[in-house]
């Protein structure tokens, strides 16, 4: 806000009757946030990313690696994918767009 409020007032000294108006100040919030609603902006904070990893996240990604590489050599789902989409080449391993998200039950 004070950012903004500092640029209009560097645009145009005497807006709103210049700094050394009577109630200048809450004259500049007012119209920054009849600025702000009417050109659409939003206030936004910046949040971090994620969380912490866990303990022994390694060997649980290398885990969700390994049981992936599996259902990709899974004999019985290559069997499903060549069903459903009996015009694809034949695969000898699923490829990674025949594979869901592994985290949803």
């Amino acid at each position: 806000r004070a950012l903004v409020i500092r640029e209009a007032h560097q645009k145009n000294p005497s807006m709103l009757g210049g700094s050394e108006a009577p109630n200048y100040m809450v004259k500049m919030r007012q119209w920054f946030y009849r600025f702000k609603d009417r050109c659409g902006f939003a206030f936004r904070k910046r949040t971090s990313v994620g969380q912490k990893l866990p303990d022994g996240w390694e060997d649980k990604w290398r885990g969700i690696v390994t049981r992936t590489l599996a259902l990709r050599k899974d004999e019985e789902l290559l069997e499903v994918l060549k069903n459903k989409y009996p015009e694809l080449e034949d695969y000898t391993m699923l490829p990674p767009w025949a594979i869901g998200n592994t985290d949803q039950t």
